[in-house]
């Protein structure tokens, strides 16, 4: 990571809409679903692929609409309100994320500038701060990737799996079906450990068909393992 995209994610900073986008492309490239936003409050980090995985599981209703684009809250509330933070106390919330929001009593921290051009008004638009670019949990890797063409990308979800030797978790898209055709089972939050001891905020699952995903066999097809494909 460069010098330049280590950021206090609490400070305030100011920028137009289109400074926000060149920055995003230049930390994380033309990939959306890699585009990530860091909550000011509990540091998690949330990727486009988070939220459109989220919104699935979660259906969201604002306005009385449903919201599938990802686009529409991301940098804006923490994942964990989708998730289920505001189903309780926070205190006892133990899942991922929390209840932050960039627009609540404690504003942004980013002030993003809105219209100011063709005669519009120019106002304020508070966001979160974006995530490094070289955070590993902003990657998206994919599961096998050599025959990924041959599957549709709405056919297939983001995972969190724990890289035990590279001591992080990898966001692995993988597809929503086993190899052998069964539907696989529906990620859970868990904490794993690493060899240090070290705790990391990760998924399993149990597919129905009983054939278990492993995690190195995941990472060997990801490409982040040595080992056949």
């Amino acid at each position: 990571m460069s010098p330049a995209t280590i950021e206090n994610p609490t400070s305030h900073r100011k920028l137009t809409h289109a400074g926000l986008l060149e920055e995003v492309r230049r930390r994380f490239g033309d990939a959306t679903d890699r585009w990530a936003f860091r909550c000011p409050n509990c540091d998690d980090v949330a990727s486009i692929a988070d939220w459109r995985q989220a919104l699935t599981d979660h259906p969201t209703l604002r306005r009385g609409e449903r919201v599938d684009n990802p686009g529409d809250l991301i940098g804006q509330e923490c994942l964990g309100r989708i998730l289920g933070a505001l189903d309780g106390p926070q205190n006892e919330w133990e899942g991922r994320g929390c209840d932050w929001t960039a627009y609540g009593l404690f504003r942004g921290p980013w002030e993003v500038i809105m219209g100011g051009q063709d005669g519009l008004p120019e106002r304020s638009a508070w966001s979160f701060p974006l995530a490094d670019g070289d955070d590993p949990a902003t990657a998206i890797h994919f599961y096998n990737r050599d025959r990924f063409g041959e599957i549709e990308v709405e056919d297939t979800h983001v995972v969190k799996v724990l890289d035990r030797a590279a001591a992080t978790v990898r966001l692995l898209r993988i597809p929503d079906h086993c190899a052998c055709g069964a539907r696989r089972g529906t990620p859970i939050a868990v904490t794993e450990a690493d060899a240090e001891g070290r705790a990391y905020d990760a998924q399993r699952w149990t597919n129905p068909c009983g054939h278990q995903d492993d995690a190195e066999d995941l990472l060997i097809k990801a490409g982040l393992r040595s080992g056949r494909n």
